[in-house]
């Protein structure tokens, strides 16, 4: 009976290794677009798997590094009232595919630049915005400031 218990309890572990698997970049070093991902997944899904990450957040300022991202994730969450907020960020991209997006009312309301440069965008109209990156098999830097 113990024999059994192990070697039902190894295949599920296997099985659980197996599925979860990060997506692989398909479409080569020079292209960084998704291949996988969709609007709709990045719009709707906030499944991931990532490896070698490190995240520090306080209050509204972060940063994220990480070896190894695949799937959709949401960074942040900015609320929009009675005047606006700027969102300035640098994104750094070492390898693999990855996209970041600003949501709006289920809709991506704009994508964010990744060039390893300081880039900023103003948000006036009023609502909730969520910061989100999607990847596959990424491995990138960010670091960001909501004022």
């Amino acid at each position: 009976m113990r024999k059994l218990f192990i070697i039902f309890l190894f295949l599920i572990i296997g099985i659980m290794l197996v599925s979860c698997s990060h997506r692989e970049d398909t479409n080569g070093e020079s292209d960084t677009s998704l291949t996988t991902l969709n609007d709709g997944d990045i719009v709707n899904g906030a499944s991931s798997l990532s490896s070698g990450r490190t995240e520090n957040k306080r209050n509204d300022r972060g940063e994220i590094k990480v070896n190894k991202f695949s799937g959709v994730q949401v960074i942040d969450s900015i609320n929009v009232r009675d005047t606006s907020e700027v969102l300035t960020y640098k994104i750094t991209h070492e390898s693999g595919n990855l996209r970041a997006v600003l949501v709006k009312d289920g809709e991506i309301y704009s994508d964010l630049v990744i060039d390893g440069n300081d880039n900023s965008i103003t948000l006036t109209e009023s609502g909730k915005y969520d910061l989100k990156i999607a990847g596959e098999s990424a491995k990138f830097e960010m670091e960001y400031k909501i004022k």
